[in-house]
């Protein structure tokens, strides 16, 4: 068992000296102090509140000068950084990815180029939500399992006034591109996990034709429609195209689902009961990503098609009753899998704990 054991480090020290290397490949000006100063940041036990306390780290061996030369004239690769990064995905792990934006907030930064106004989830002073700073979005790898380990394949800033459908499949594209690259096109299509705040139909439209599977939590007051209208009316004008409406909060306890999926017992949620309806689209307006595109693309605004879910939980991991429904948005090239849909939503806000801790020092830097 030992020498399994030994050769177990070693092959994981060998894997993390190959990805060292790597990294210090996509640092193109000030590389030497910028891959130390990296090594700082990780390795300091306890938060950062200095950068003047990474200057006296051990690890970082050159002057307080150093550090900010490095921070004002270093240079990063990104786009090989981010080939290193979906290179390390494990071969036996889920293609199963979170995206979220972090606001870095920069109040008091009025100089700072393409600041804006960004959603904050927490203020202090006041009933604001929206903070002067920078909106940045992850792509995180998730895992099942008891740990809560995320691994960062891509972050980007998003610039003021981007069209965040947009520049949401856009990292969606090029990841995906990537992993194909990486020969893991054998693998299930990837799922991209998303919080409430991402318009799922229009990310849905911008994503057609790529072989993903996608996401979404939905709020709970929406309408949606089936699709089957029903016998033609009398008199002049056309039928109805929309079909019957469905509002998800009334419609769901009348209306018998396509799938439904019953777990008995589980130890954190107890009884959890999963319902699914097929087939369901919403009405889109041109506004937003819809306004965005040229009129001479559609001649009326498309009909994007998904699968509604339901996920209702018997109470909550502290014991409190659930106050509101959990519903999801999903499409993708095949029927959803209803057990795999909701744990994998859970999943989602392991990347939250990385995305704070990334905020905090990035703060610093800048």
């Amino acid at each position: 068992m030992s020498v399994l054991h030994e050769h177990a480090e070693v092959e994981a020290l060998s894997r993390l000296s190959v990805f060292r290397d790597g990294f210090y490949d996509c640092l193109n000006a000030r590389a030497d102090a910028l891959f130390e100063l990296a090594d700082a940041a990780l390795c300091t036990d306890g938060p950062i509140t200095s950068l003047v306390e990474l200057s006296l780290s051990p690890l970082f061996r050159r002057g307080h000068g150093a550090l900010y030369d490095a921070l004002a004239d270093g240079a990063i690769d990104e786009e090989r950084l981010r080939d290193l990064l979906a290179a390390q995905f494990p071969a036996d792990a889920p293609l199963m990815f979170g995206i979220d934006a972090t606001t870095f907030p920069r109040p008091n930064a009025e100089c700072s180029p393409d600041r804006g106004l960004h959603y904050a989830p927490c203020r202090c002073d006041g009933d604001r939500k929206v903070v002067p700073g920078w909106a940045f979005q992850w792509v995180m790898g998730l895992e099942w399992g008891s740990s809560s380990w995320t691994l960062p394949v891509d972050a980007r800033r998003l610039p003021e006034g981007a069209c965040p459908v947009t520049a949401t499949a856009a990292q969606i594209r090029d990841l995906t591109r990537r992993l194909q690259e990486q020969k893991q096109a054998r693998r299930p299509a990837p799922l991209f996990v998303l919080d409430q705040g991402y318009a799922a139909a229009a990310l849905t439209h911008a994503l057609d034709g790529l072989e993903v599977q996608l996401l979404v939590r939905i709020a709970g007051d929406r309408v949606f429609y089936d699709g089957r209208p029903g016998p033609r009316k009398p008199g002049p004008g056309r039928n109805g195209v929309h079909g019957h409406r469905f509002e998800l909060a009334t419609d769901a306890d009348v209306r018998p689902p396509d799938q439904s999926l019953i777990v008995p017992d589980t130890a954190k949620y107890g009884r959890v009961e999963v319902r699914a309806w097929s087939g369901m689209h919403q009405k889109v307006q041109r506004t937003g990503y819809f306004a965005r595109l040229e009129a001479e693309l559609f001649s009326r605004l498309p009909i994007i098609e998904g699968t509604v879910i339901q996920v209702r939980v018997e109470w909550l991991p502290d014991g409190r009753n659930p106050h509101r429904t959990m519903w999801l948005w999903y499409s993708g090239p095949h029927e959803p899998d209803l057990d795999v849909c909701w744990r994998a939503y859970l999943r989602r806000f392991d990347m939250e704990i990385c995305q704070a801790q990334c905020t905090d020092n990035y703060s610093l830097a800048v």
